[in-house]
């Protein structure tokens, strides 16, 4: 078994769920390199046109469990996985037609760790294609660390295919906390990459759901998805000292701790009651060295954005730029 396709669900409409699965059983992989484990996470409401649709398809395993959240529904799954690699799948997303196969060969031909590649928001429940380049290319392969100095990582667990020793070899698992399980689990999984190669082909299907975790914009969802994100910063941090203590480079680790300082930034500028988020994860940063936010070269962006959030007339001119939605 080369791959297992982790797809956890709660509460799901069947038509999204049906709609995920076919995209992975329509890739044009053979039915022997691979397994679909869809993961219950306790659904009030079980998809039972999606258990009825799929009943004989031997390549899918069902696995309920008791509702613990997004982060305890993948590290369920990835228990349970056979594939030398791992691929996870948020059930109301897809894979776009004809993308992934060429995606999956050039990862088991190159044996890389981890194989990134492009995502696309959507925002309508009819099935969107985005223009894909002319040919698929893939970069040569660089470490872990290597790739983070110089690439922006997205913390979307969902675009990367990975080696799934990555994680059992340290126990490498997904917060269960709460919110932002992903951003902690995909740097650590990246550090320890041996090989990271990249495709500039759309693979993965984003669908903005209205209703979902990421989309409610109350203050109280903003306020626990802020703190999750200082959470996951958190988790970083501590996985960072440990390096230090071991006089490993951090530089790759570094960055991406400044990247998740600047989206936490973000997420206090756009909430109503911005300047009292402020004080409070000013507090709770300061003492991690975030902030104020680090004058690194990475890219011009970042610089502007550093400089004005260090001062409180920039951080109200950002808010205002965020606001009308100038990023």
């Amino acid at each position: 078994m080369l791959l297992s396709v982790i797809i956890p669900y709660y509460n799901i409409e069947d038509k999204l769920l049906i709609r995920c699965v076919n995209s992975v059983l329509n890739a044009g992989m053979n039915e022997e390199d691979y397994e679909i484990i869809l993961v219950d996470d306790g659904s009030e409401r079980p998809p039972v046109q999606t258990e009825e649709y799929f009943i004989d398809n031997r390549q899918i395993r069902w696995s309920p469990m008791l509702h613990r959240g997004l982060g305890a529904a993948r590290n369920h799954g990835s228990k349970q996985a056979r594939g030398e690699y791992i691929l996870y799948l948020d059930a109301d997303d897809y894979l776009y037609a004809g993308t992934f196969l060429p995606v999956w060969e050039e990862t088991v031909r190159s044996r890389c760790d981890i194989m990134r590649f492009g995502y696309h928001f959507c925002t309508s429940i009819e099935e969107e294609h985005p223009k894909q380049p002319a040919t698929p290319t893939f970069s040569q392969p660089v470490d872990g660390n290597t790739y983070m100095q110089t690439h922006h990582l997205p913390g979307m667990a969902c675009v990367y295919l990975f080696r799934k020793t990555l994680r059992t070899d340290v126990g490498l698992n997904f917060s269960e906390k709460g919110f932002i399980e992903d951003e902690a689990f995909t740097t650590i999984l990246h550090y320890r990459a041996r090989s990271v190669v990249e495709s500039n082909t759309f693979v993965y299907a984003y669908y903005k759901r209205a209703g979902s975790i990421t989309q409610n914009r109350s203050f109280d969802r903003q306020s626990q998805l802020s703190y999750g994100l200082f959470r996951a910063i958190n988790d970083v941090y501590d996985f960072r000292r440990v390096l230090y203590a071991d006089q490993l480079p951090t530089q790759g680790i570094d960055r991406k701790l400044n990247a998740l300082t600047v989206d936490l930034i973000r997420r206090i500028l756009t909430n109503d009651y911005w300047e009292l988020e402020w004080i409070k994860y000013e507090r709770l940063l300061q003492p991690l060295h975030l902030l104020p936010l680090k004058g690194c070269d990475y890219t011009f962006k970042y610089r502007m954005f550093s400089r004005l959030s260090n001062h409180s007339w920039g951080r109200s001119l950002l808010r205002t730029l965020l606001t009308l939605g100038i990023h």
